[in-house]
């Protein structure tokens, strides 16, 4: 096998060499154009965010009060309390429970069916469920074959 000549040439790289991490999407993309109401809603979407975290402490004490009042309704209270565990401890983790009986009574087609949406043959299924068989008598050849192989 003959190999490649050696050359002095650094080997070029492959893809676009103007591509930057974290760029525009391609070559010869804007960046995007931010329009004044975008600019303006972004601003004040920020601005909202920094002052509803400058009331969090004084919020949270609200919900300490209605949960602490006694003369509050059991709602209202129940809603503080939920708030503030939920703030500490994050929401509590739901769990699902489902039952399968109805895909073991279904039959291989109506299974096939409600996955892929698709109406499958029977007749397709039963060939796919039945064992391939070869056919296929030994020859000397074969005997022959398979000793030199050893």
């Amino acid at each position: 096998m003959s190999e490649a000549p050696m050359t002095d040439e650094p080997k070029r790289k492959r893809g676009n060499p103007n591509f930057v991490v974290g760029g525009p999407g391609g070559p010869g993309r804007k960046p995007k154009v931010w329009t004044a109401k975008e600019l303006m809603d972004k601003k004040i979407r920020q601005d909202l965010k920094e002052a509803a975290k400058e009331h969090t402490a004084e919020a949270f004490n609200f919900m300490l009060e209605v949960l602490r009042d006694t003369d509050a309704n059991t709602k209202d209270r129940m809603s503080a309390a939920n708030f503030i565990v939920e703030r500490g401890w994050g929401k509590a983790v739901t769990h699902t429970e489902t039952k399968i009986d109805i895909y073991q009574n279904m039959s291989d087609s109506e299974l096939i069916r409600l996955i892929t949406g698709k109406e499958i043959d029977a007749e397709l299924i039963e060939q796919a469920r039945a064992p391939l068989v070869i056919d296929h008598e030994p020859s000397d050849t074969d005997e022959e074959e398979s000793y030199e192989e050893e």
